[in-house]
């Protein structure tokens, strides 16, 4: 199992380094390392990219455990080291579902669901997309499910707490594992689970990250549907994306719809059909990463229980503690019934075994098309960097880049600005010179420019046009090569 992790890990990793080497790591990566850059400093988090006045980017997402990375970057100030770590959290949701399949199933289960997650789509996707801090929580969800199985009510507690601190977003997964409780007849522990996670919502959404940002308010408000909640709903359900993404994430379900434990992943899903964001539903995205481990336990469940004919022990309240905090004993649990040879002929749930099996294969299926659509994604990724570096277009970039003088204020593109975190103040260059509140940029003493128009949203020739403009305004040109400009003031 720890060489099914590790190889998942090291396979990620390298995808991301590819990636990154042949400058298709994007603005994602390049805030996170501005701010694990500020943390290993003992600073807040603050960001030029997002605006020239300091920007807290604790007013944007809150983040704090990605503070936890600041200490080794002290160790090696490299923005890979992000890209190293969001491998190994990915790789370690492997080993810990891994493990605990083999351990409450068979071998043979536990091992197949391991490299199904190693290589599913989520995983993959996260991998190949920059860093971001939703690589902590694909763990840490794979813990909490297992706590609330067993019923280890302080170690939910403490896992929720650290979910909260991944990304707000996350209170929707904790109370969803409220639900799952609930459908499990753990009443007390579900209303208190489901309480806290509303309250840590509410707290972090409506105080926290307002006290923080630069505007004064939790700008991701207008995502959702608002008055018109229901129009948005309706875009959705008729959006190909969105029946798409879902239909993979029935994919990578499987049996998991028969086990209570995909309650957990309801209210993501119910928040996202109410936000009018197409990236949420996107499948090149790392959204659906922190579902992936939640989808496997829950079909890795029901997969047992149709083998066996009966609940875990802890779904069912028949664990060594009661159920419910205070409640009283445990339950009993029916056994499948036996046929004269001692052997069930008949789930408990009164499907044939024949249908038994036939889900079994069903469900065999859809695991190898979520891991060859997982693999897929990965080798289109790494296969991407050929075009990224036609021309010696990654050449002279690294050689742009080397150019600039420490702690400088320059200005480049998204997939420029990534490479510039760890030896300057890196600014965004967009066609309007401006920041992302809409001030023009000032005190900006460097600029690099690729004209090629290789991978942009905006207009094509902008970074041509720019170099153009500020050649006009007095800046200088300082190299050039192939596509490659360089321009100080």
């Amino acid at each position: 199992m720890a060489l099914l992790a590790a190889a998942g890990a090291g396979l990620y990793n390298a995808v991301a380094l590819w990636r990154h080497a042949t400058y298709q790591s994007g603005i994602d990566l390049a805030l996170y390392g501005q701010a694990v850059r500020h943390y290993a400093a003992g600073e807040a988090p603050w960001s030029s990219l997002k605006a020239q006045a300091p920007f807290n980017l604790w007013g944007d997402h809150f983040t704090p455990l990605v503070a936890l990375l600041g200490p080794f970057y002290r160790l090696w100030p490299d923005v890979r080291l992000l890209l190293v770590a969001q491998s190994l959290l990915l790789g370690a949701a492997v080993l810990i579902v891994g493990w605990r399949l083999v351990g409450r199933t068979s071998p043979a289960l536990g091992v197949s669901a391991a490299a199904v997650l190693a290589a599913s789509w989520g995983l993959a996707n996260a991998a190949r997309f920059d860093f971001h801090e939703i690589a902590f929580a694909v763990p840490l969800i794979a813990l909490a499910v297992m706590a609330a199985q067993d019923g280890a009510w302080w170690r939910l507690g403490a896992l929720s707490c650290a979910l909260w601190l991944v990304k707000e977003d996350m209170t929707l997964l904790t109370a969803g594992l409220a639900l799952y409780l609930w459908a499990t007849r753990r009443r007390r522990a579900a209303l208190i689970l489901g309480a806290a996670s509303c309250l840590a919502g509410a707290v972090i959404v409506g105080l926290v990250i307002p006290g923080l940002s630069q505007s004064g308010r939790y700008t991701y408000w207008g995502q959702l549907g608002g008055p018109s909640t229901l129009a948005v709903i309706a875009a959705n359900l008729a959006s190909p994306q969105v029946w798409l993404c879902l239909a993979v994430i029935a994919a990578t379900l499987g049996l998991g719809a028969l086990s209570p434990i995909a309650w957990v992943i309801v209210p993501t899903l119910a928040a996202r059909l109410v936000t009018a964001t197409p990236a949420l539903f996107a499948l090149s995205h790392h959204y659906n990463a922190v579902l992936m481990p939640v989808c496997l336990l829950a079909a890795a469940d029901a997969w047992r229980r149709l083998q066996t004919g009966h609940a875990d022990q802890a779904d069912s309240g028949r664990a060594d503690r009661p159920a419910d905090p205070g409640a009283g004993g445990p339950n009993r649990l029916d056994r499948p019934a036996a046929s004269h040879t001692g052997r069930p002929t008949r789930t408990t749930t009164g499907r044939p075994t024949r249908t038994v099996t036939a889900t079994k294969a069903l469900q065999v299926v859809l695991w190898v098309g979520t891991a060859v659509f997982g693999l897929a994604r990965l080798a289109d990724a790494t296969l991407a960097g050929g075009p990224a570096c036609a021309d010696n277009r990654c050449l002279a970039l690294d050689q742009a880049v080397a150019s600039i003088p420490a702690d400088a204020k320059v200005a480049a593109d998204v997939f420029v600005a990534p490479h510039l975190v760890d030896r300057a103040e890196p600014y965004l260059a967009v066609p309007g010179w401006t920041d992302s509140t809409g001030r023009p940029l000032r005190d900006i003493t460097w600029l690099i420019a690729d004209t090629s128009d290789y991978r942009t949203d905006h207009p094509p020739g902008w970074e041509a046009r720019l170099t153009a403009e500020l050649l006009r305004q007095g800046y200088h040109q300082r190299s050039a090569a192939g596509t490659v400009v360089v321009l100080s003031d």
